[in-house]
């Protein structure tokens, strides 16, 4: 479920996407695509021409427990 104003990236196929999505109008479509959101502390992070190294860097360094979480392997 996503949160009030932010939506998941719709074709996402790192699992890291769970962690982020972006700002949505009241209609559920992406306003802002550029600036992703953590989910879990609602901060943008950059992420200039879809290079996703700074979601990890942000994810790694601002929630280390949900990093290792996500990067278990099964």
């Amino acid at each position: 479920m996503a949160e009030k104003g932010i939506v998941r990236k719709s074709n996402a196929k790192l699992p890291f996407w769970d962690h982020f999505g972006f700002k949505a109008a009241q209609d559920g479509k992406v306003v802002e695509d550029g600036e992703p959101i953590c989910l879990h502390c609602k901060r943008s992070v950059a992420a200039c021409w879809g290079n996703t190294s700074n979601l990890f860097s942000y994810l790694q360094s601002a929630h280390p427990i949900q990093y290792e979480l996500g990067n278990e392997v099964s």
